[in-house]
């Protein structure tokens, strides 16, 4: 900044300030202000690096020692501390002198530039004094937020202490507290199984268990059973509480899970003994269910040994067996918990007793429900027979009716209306079938009541099931399995889950009583009686049953010949409405195609054509000839495609029909001779007449289906002679739309080709629309063309190449098909004039594009050839501007900046210069092109010539400054190659100069010595100076004389600056060559002195 400011006032008043000594002043301030500045910058860089480091290890040391996360800390408090203080000590003092220092720096570097007249530098972003200052506020935020931390972590541990000692003696009284418990569960247990014990030997001395002890027995453990929940529930309370306080104490300590290990076992007992007390309530509730359901069945087995048994009463009986049966089975469930309670004995001695009432009743109740399901139902059956013997009398004269009613209407089946009279009388004999089916499966005897046959069979097995009912053994579940003696539980615990659902089972089964009161053969006598009753029923039911089934075979069998009569005479009416339809409309097509010829399309438009005119198909495109032509073509393909998807339609039907009639014929047949099958064993005197319908039905089907055969044969050949006939009159008819279709392209062709001729003649020369062509200049220059010429020519060529891909095949094919026609010569003229106007065409939108492409190519050469002319002025007066005489520095300076990136910027000149002559080669052959193939029009051969003749200017202009460039090329590398030298000359000579100034700082900082070791020191300090001043001797003398040379070429104040240099740097070397040799003398000298003394 200083040397900017010092240039910029040079620049205004030359006349003051031209003295080399001020600029070389100025300069050694500025550089000294930049070296404090920067010995300013580097000392706050250190401190600020060292202020972030010791933050960061104040964040680190208070976060190790106060751990958020619940995690230990991984430095101790006290360690904290200490590091703490050290750091203080050792770090923070230094660094804090360190500051005072830099802050004085910055205080002298202020002052002594505002002494001088300067303005005071400014230090760079995030090294001001202020910001300084801001940093070390942060770090002693830090040192105190890390204290505090370190005092609140002393405080907490000393608090956490004390809880310590205070969670101990809290848990000791607990654990006492538990054992305590643990010991009352015990004595309670004991006391409770040795009541247990007591109890069950009660019951077993005890023969008739009454409900008043189970009630008494059951009140004491429900007492006992209240007694345990309650202190289950005052222990767990009082623990819960305690937990509580030591949790919130010390929530993670190992105590903690100990205690709750203890509680656990004691709340396990607690639980044990609860289930123990509740297993032997519900032991003395099964016993009162299981006597109270034995009571209620004792009661109506009373009624039953009576006989007073109502077939009403009967089912409120069973609901209440299968009730009293269904509670006790659910309590049968938990019969392996009873027996570990010690009550197996009473538990199988009330089981027996309920399971042989519960038995005997269910016995007698399912023989009476069985003799009245039966009973009810043949008398059902009995009455639907009576029914239906009255309704087959009146079907038979129903089937008479309608038998009548076909026979008049088979003499005139393909007459109108007769159709509709046998699908009538078919409908009633299907209905009159269906009823019949329902009647037959009502009146079958149920499978139930087929054992009724003989009552001999019916009772031995009856006496057989109640031999094995009422046995004077116990019944036994499995006897491979001997009974278990007392005590049993001992021993179930070691046996599987069946085996020990077998013991069980038989163990109870010991105790098995029947009612009293039940006699041997009670079972015997009532089934024998019940049987009986049924009996006399069922033989009169198989009386009504076979006078049904006569009845029920004749009217089928007439039922069967009628349907089938009916199906044979609807199939062939149907087939023969749909074979008359498909010879009418093959009469029709026939008709068709014997009105209608095939065109011939050439011929056709011949016709409707003027040869008046000339030419002669003009008329074609101003009248709607190819367009109704093409429509009725269209027409009659469409046609033809119709009547082709018809004869398929057709022959489909044909044969579906005769198929039809085939598999109904046989499905008539197949289900007519199982019927005979049945009917012939059922009835034998109808016999002779179902063999003879069955003889009429096959006859009346050949005959149908012969003759049926014969038509549909002769329409299938009409079919097929229709169908080749079609295919070939539509083969004809795309031929001649193809040729149609070439017509109209080829007009439409030619229609196209007359307008993009038209506009292609009317479009200007691009040389006529505002190219300047006298001169090329950098002024801006107008477009070619007008902006919608380029579009369309670019459209006309897209249309060129999809007429030549798409359209003319078409018409090479039209040409193929017109010579094989009778009007060749006519049509010939057509394609020839279409083919004439092509090429025309082809050959005006070439020379357009070849046309506009080269005076947008002229254009671009223009523009080119005015920005390399200027582009060449340009440098041609930055070489001129170099070699005039610069008067100052800045001159000097701003000429140093415009010569930046010359060597880029030639080899680029050079490049668009070699481009700019390559076009110019390329365009003058075009141009010759086009003035060749325009011979003829002479304003365009004119504009051609104007073209070349401006191009062939705008390149001699060129070439001319091209030419001047390159010789003012040559002088300046002469210039530059001197100007160099100078500047390398006067950079050796600072570096030098700098040299000396060193030497001389370093000799002006030794202070006087006072040991014998520091004059040594400071000796050989001169004598290094001295040898390297020795050596480079040479080399100052050689810069002396180079620089000599070099001034004498220069201008007067440039080489009066350098001339003064030079001599002031030949005398510092030669004064501090002699200070040097002088300083040696003295301290020589005075190392003698200090050595004699």
């Amino acid at each position: 900044a200083v040397v900017a400011t010092w240039y910029h006032r040079l620049n205004q008043d030359r006349a003051v300030k031209l003295s080399s000594n001020r600029l070389a002043s100025v300069l050694d301030r500025a550089v000294a202000t930049g070296r404090k500045l920067m010995a300013f910058v580097q000392d706050v860089y250190w401190l600020r690096k060292w202020i972030k480091k010791s933050i960061d290890f104040l964040d680190k040391l208070g976060i190790g020692i106060e751990d958020e996360s619940g995690n230990p800390c991984t430095v101790q408090p006290e360690d904290g501390l200490q590091q703490l203080r050290l750091w203080r000590q050792e770090e923070k003092r230094e660094k804090l002198t360190e500051l005072e220092q830099i802050e004085l720096n910055w205080i002298n570097l202020k002052t002594e530039c505002i002494a001088r007249g300067y303005r005071p530098p400014a230090p760079p972003p995030g090294f001001d004094v202020s910001v300084v200052q801001t940093v070390w506020s942060q770090l002693e935020t830090a040192e105190t937020r890390c204290e505090r931390r370190i005092k609140q972590s002393l405080d907490r541990l000393a608090q956490e202490k004390y809880l310590k000692a205070k969670f101990r003696k809290k848990v000791e009284f607990h654990t006492y507290w538990l054992l305590e418990c643990d010991q009352l569960i015990d004595v309670a247990t004991r006391s409770d199984t040795l009541g247990i014990r007591t109890g069950s030997r009660v019951l077993r001395k005890t023969n008739c268990i009454s409900t008043r002890l189970l009630h008494h027995q059951k009140c004491l453990f429900l007492t006992s059973c209240r007694k345990n929940a309650a202190m289950a529930v005052d222990a767990e309370t009082h623990h819960m509480q305690k937990m509580h306080l030591l949790k919130r104490l010390q929530p993670r300590d190992q105590a903690l899970r100990q205690i709750e290990k203890r509680w656990s076992a004691v709340q396990a007992k607690f639980t044990r003994r609860q289930t123990m007390l509740s297993q032997r309530c519900a032991t003395l509730d099964l016993l009162m269910e299981v006597i109270s359901s034995t009571e209620e069945l004792d009661k109506i087995w009373e009624a039953v040994a009576k006989g007073q048994v109502d077939r009403n009463v009967l089912a409120i009986w069973e609901s209440r067996v299968d009730v009293a049966s269904e509670k006790v089975s659910k309590l049968l469930l938990n019969v392996d918990s009873f027996t570990h309670t010690g009550s197996d004995e009473a538990v199988g001695r009330v089981f027996a007793r309920f399971w042989a009432a519960n038995l005997t009743l269910r016995a007698a109740i399912v023989l009476y429900k069985g003799f009245y399901s039966k009973k009810e139902q043949l008398s059902l059956l009995s009455g639907r027979l009576c029914r239906s013997l009255a309704t087959l009398k009146d079907q038979c004269k129903y089937v008479y009716e309608l038998s009548q009613s076909l026979e008049i209407a088979q003499n005139q089946l393909f007459v109108a209306g007769r159709v509709d009279t046998i699908r009538v009388v078919e409908s009633k004999f299907k209905q009159l079938a269906k009823d019949m089916e329902c009647q037959a499966v009502e009146c079958n005897l149920p499978e139930c009541l087929s054992d009724i046959d003989d009552p001999k069979v019916e009772i031995q097995p009856l006496v057989r099931r109640e031999k094995c009912e009422i046995s004077p053994t116990p019944v036994k579940r499995c006897q491979s399995l001997v009974v278990l003696p007392s005590p049993m539980p001992d021993l179930l615990d070691f046996c599987s889950l069946r085996k020990k659902r077998m013991l069980i089972t038989e163990n109870f089964h010991q105790y098995f009583e029947f009612t009293d009161g039940l006699k041997p053969n009670f079972f015997r006598i009532l089934k024998q009686n019940l049987n009986e009753t049924l009996v006399r029923e069922k033989t009169d039911l198989v009386w009504k049953r076979e006078a049904f089934a006569i009845e029920f075979f004749k009217l089928q069998a007439e039922l069967a010949k009628q349907r089938e009569i009916i199906r044979v005479f609807l199939a062939a009416s149907a087939v023969q409405v749909e074979v008359n339809e498909v010879a009418e409309w093959i009469r029709q097509i026939k008709t068709f195609f014997a009105s209608i010829p095939i065109p011939d399309l050439l011929t056709t438009l011949l016709k409707f054509a003027d040869f008046s005119t000339e030419p002669w198909w003009r008329d074609l495109l101003t009248s709607n000839t190819l367009f109704t032509q093409s429509v009725q073509l269209q027409s009659r393909i469409r046609r033809k495609i119709w009547i082709l998807r018809r004869i398929d339609e057709l022959k489909t039907t044909l044969k579906a029909l005769e198929e039809e009639f085939a598999s109904n014929s046989e499905a008539t047949m197949d289900e007519l001779d199982p019927l005979q099958s049945v009917v012939t064993h059922q009835l034998t005197c109808s016999k002779d007449l179902v063999i003879e319908s069955t003889g009429c039905t096959h006859e009346l089907v050949d005959q149908i289906q012969e003759a049926l055969r014969t038509e549909m044969l002769m329409l299938q050949q009409e079919l097929d002679d229709i169908l080749q006939t079609t295919t070939e009159r539509r083969r004809q008819l795309l031929l001649e739309n193809e040729n149609l279709h070439a017509i109209q392209i080829c007009v439409d062709l030619h229609a196209w080709i007359i307008r993009s001729q038209k506009y292609l003649s009317g479009m200007e020369s691009p040389f006529l629309c505002g190219l300047d062509l006298k001169s090329a200049t950098t002024e801006a220059v107008p477009s070619l063309l007008p902006t919608s010429k380029e579009p369309f020519l670019a459209v006309i060529e897209k249309e060129i190449h999809l007429h030549t891909q798409e359209s003319l095949p078409v018409i090479q094919h039209l040409e193929n098909a017109i010579n094989q026609s009778d009007v060749e010569a006519t049509w010939n003229g057509l394609l020839e004039h279409v083919y004439d106007a092509w090429n025309d065409l082809i050959l005006s939108a070439k020379m357009k594009r070849l046309s506009v492409d080269t005076a947008e190519k002229l254009h671009q050469v223009q523009s080119e050839v005015a920005s390399t002319r200027q582009w060449v002025r340009n440098k041609k007066e930055l070489l001129l501007s170099t070699a005039e005489t610069k008067n100052s520095m800045g001159e000097m300076i701003r000429m140093e900046c415009r010569m930046a990136g010359w060597e880029t910027d030639l080899n680029a000149l050079r490049d668009q210069v070699s481009h700019v002559f390559a076009e110019t080669s390329s365009l003058r052959v075009a141009l010759d092109e086009l003035s060749s193939a325009s011979d003829t029009d002479s304003e365009k051969s004119g504009d051609l010539r104007q073209a070349n003749a401006a191009l062939e200017s705008w390149v001699l202009e060129l070439q001319a400054d091209w030419g001047q460039f390159e010789g003012l090329l040559e002088e300046y590398q002469k210039r530059l190659e001197a100007s160099l030298a100078f500047q390398g000359m006067l950079q050796d000579l600072e570096a030098t100069n700098l040299m000396l100034v060193t030497k001389q700082n370093t000799i002006a900082a030794l202070e006087p010595p006072t040991s014998i070791a520091e004059t040594d020191d400071q000796l050989n300090v001169f004598k290094s100076i001295a040898s390297e001043l020795d050596a480079s001797k040479e080399k100052l003398e050689e810069l002396l004389r180079h620089g000599n040379e070099l001034i004498l070429s220069q201008e007067e104040a440039v080489a009066n600056a350098v001339k003064e240099k030079l001599h002031g740097l030949s005398h510092g070397w030669s004064d501090l060559e002699i200070l040097c040799k002088h300083h040696i003398g003295n301290l020589l000298h005075q190392r003698d002195i200090q050595v004699s003394l």
